[in-house]
């Protein structure tokens, strides 16, 4: 992961950025990209690596207050309910499903 990474709160693929993942096209939101993600993700919730988890969870976490802050979609909501999830593991378990609509 990219320590000291500057999320913007554009969208979901400054996460794949921050995480270090080679997107297929980063001019393309595709599903594809979004699938890169999430598989990422879901590799993580796998391997119950404690450290790890915290370490993405502090990254979704950056994110989502970013996203917050540019604050011009209707799910401003949905993304401040997600960033005040106490558990690391829920927290990457909501977020997989909400990748492709997390966007400003």
């Amino acid at each position: 992961m990219k320590k000291g990474y500057r999320f913007k709160g554009w969208d979901w693929q400054e996460l794949a950025e921050a995480f270090e993942i080679d997107l297929i096209d980063l001019d393309d939101d595709s599903d594809e990209n979004v699938f890169l993600i999430t598989d990422f993700l879901f590799e993580v919730l796998n391997r119950r690596n404690e450290k790890e988890m915290k370490e993405i969870v502090k990254f979704t976490k950056r994110f989502l207050k970013q996203l917050i802050k540019q604050g011009h979609t209707y799910c401003g909501p949905l993304w401040k309910g997600l960033s005040e999830i106490k558990s690391d593991y829920v927290l990457i378990q909501m977020i997989i499903p909400l990748l492709a609509y997390m966007w400003d």
